[in-house]
């Protein structure tokens, strides 16, 4: 009687769907959407970057040529560049030169734009990335001061000192920086540059005077572009801890008065050790928000690289900003945009990898 009853076709069936749904764990399924994302979001800045500039009233061939030129020189010049074609015609060619690499030619002197980026972006990143460790170790100095210390003196007093980050823009810090430390006390060099004029400076390499004087051994220019590096990184570093600071302390009030940091007090563990735990607990906002620095920075950078003459990618923007130099304004928006959408994917790599919850199956809970 048993044997003439169908065999179940439950557990046979439901093997095929399970077995493929585990062909991909959940982690590497969390990375790898994120990873599509990055082309999909470049894709997207690219095309907000193209409208927006070149929807913008301007008028780049008589920046280019000048108030004296005549009509017919304005009219061939247009012709030369494109700009006689509609909108939609000047963004295909614009996404058609995206795809095969190319991110279109100077106004002035016909560089090619990726060219351009290239020579500069290690000088750039030069001040981005030691600005940004000074950020975090500010920001979350003052922020954690002022969370163990909430409503008491220490507080207010770190308060205050982000207060004052917050309303004071990086580029006047630098110029305060510059006027204290070289004009009254002369302890660091003027702002001529990456390099002292009086320094002869190493092969150029990376066009980044330190990474270059490192690699040359030139301990001159190593001290000399050292000394220059400080004025801009503190400027930078000052200005943008203040996300950093904000962000720390109030995750870290929340998880001081939590059970589990009451728990660990509890258990006996040492002041600083209590600190720390509640400081791995909050950690998540701070990474979260890490790459949001980063896009601050690389605005800020633009007008400090002025202030200094730094001659990296955010001087070599403004300049195409104030000649109407369409592809280079483009490009540095795509490249700051591209960079962007890195940092957030880094920061959702950091967390995933430091919050566990996040690597859990879903479900995994409710079925325990």
């Amino acid at each position: 009687m048993l044997a003439e009853l169908p065999a179940s076709p439950g557990p046979a069936t439901a093997a095929g769907p399970a077995r493929r749904a585990s062909l991909l764990s959940p982690g590497a399924r969390y990375i790898l959407l994120r990873l599509c994302f990055v082309p999909i979001g470049a894709l997207a800045v690219a095309t907000l970057s193209f409208f927006f500039v070149n929807l913008i009233p301007s008028d780049p061939v008589r920046a280019f040529l000048g108030s004296l030129a005549t009509k017919a020189q304005i009219v061939a010049e247009q012709h030369k560049l494109g700009l006689d074609q509609s909108v939609w015609d000047r963004y295909i060619r614009y996404m058609s030169g995206l795809f095969h690499g190319s991110l279109g030619n100077s106004y002035y002197g016909g560089q090619a734009v990726i060219d351009a980026i290239g020579q500069r972006i290690v000088s750039s990143a030069e001040l981005i990335i030691p600005a940004f460790i000074l950020a975090y170790l500010i920001g979350v100095t003052l922020g954690g001061i002022g969370a163990y210390f909430k409503g008491r003196p220490a507080d207010r007093v770190a308060g205050a000192a982000v207060a004052l980050a917050q309303s004071i823009p990086d580029y006047i810090v630098g110029l305060l920086g510059v006027f204290i430390l070289f004009y009254e006390l002369h302890l660091l060099p003027a702002p001529t540059g990456q390099l002292s004029l009086i320094i002869i400076p190493p092969q150029s390499v990376t066009n980044a005077s330190f990474i270059d004087s490192l690699i040359a051994g030139n301990g001159p220019a190593i001290t000399d572009s050292l000394q220059h590096l400080i004025m801009p990184v503190l400027a930078l570093g000052i200005a943008n801890s203040v996300v950093f600071a904000r962000i720390t302390r109030v995750a870290m009030v929340k998880s001081l008065a939590s059970a589990h940091i009451e728990f660990a007090r509890a258990r006996g563990l040492r002041e600083w050790q209590v600190v720390r735990q509640a400081f791995k607990v909050s950690r998540i906002p701070v990474i979260t928000y890490s790459a949001t620095v980063i896009a601050s920075l690389i605005g800020g950078d633009a007008i400090v690289e002025q202030v200094f003459n730094w001659q990296g990618v955010g001087q070599w923007a403004v300049a195409g900003m104030l000649r109407s130099d369409l592809p280079v304004v483009q490009g540095f928006v795509l490249l700051s945009g591209v960079i962007t959408l890195v940092a957030y994917l880094l920061a959702d790599l950091i967390i995933f990898r430091v919050d566990p919850r996040i690597r859990r199956p879903q479900g995994k809970e409710g079925s325990r």
